[in-house]
């Protein structure tokens, strides 16, 4: 629990590798965007050298972790067995199937894998809140694909304004994970 560059104190941080961006500016330019377009969470961003035993290893980028966590993405909600309907937050991860266990750690729709961040597998979901994350998903992704779909019928799943923000974020950086 480190703070780091006078950010706040944090038990998990990420160094990225950059190893995607010749430039070494997409992902730092990325979560700038998402700052100045009022994301409700984007991480911090500090380029570092990084040296193991003397030896130099590269420029990286340290970043926040995205978990649920003060400082971080605040849900704030006590779980219990018997709700269903649950508050929760994935991510889009190509490399979830050889990271996790299907259908507890994450789950594909529509051809992508996503690991469940938020609420944690080991402690506090069961079955069905597990279920309701992933069908939430599912009704999302068919209504995106689905020809004729309104803003009225995707604004009763997902908040638009965050949405839009954060397609235009994903288009103007061409995020690798994003569009495999």
């Amino acid at each position: 629990e480190t703070p780091m560059f006078g950010e706040q104190a944090q038990k998990n941080w990420v160094l990225l590798a950059l190893y995607n961006d010749f430039s070494y500016s997409k992902d730092r330019l990325a979560f700038g965007m998402a700052e100045r377009l009022g994301a409700s969470f984007a991480p911090c961003y500090h380029y570092v050298e990084l040296y193991i035993n003397g030896s130099y290893m590269g420029l990286y980028l340290l970043t926040d972790q995205v978990e649920e966590a003060k400082g971080r993405v605040n849900v704030q909600y006590a779980f219990d067995a018997d709700t269903v309907e649950v508050p929760f937050l994935v991510e889009l991860d190509a490399y979830a199937p050889r990271e996790g266990v299907e259908g507890v750690d994450w789950f594909a729709v529509g051809g992508f894998s996503y690991s469940v961040k938020y609420p944690d597998a080991k402690e506090r979901y069961t079955d069905a809140q597990f279920d309701f994350i992933k069908g939430y998903i599912e009704t999302v992704h068919g209504l995106c694909q689905r020809e004729g779909v309104t803003m009225a019928e995707l604004s009763e799943y997902i908040d638009m304004e965050s949405f839009i923000d954060y397609y235009i974020v994903q288009e103007a950086m061409g995020q690798a994970e994003i569009n495999w």
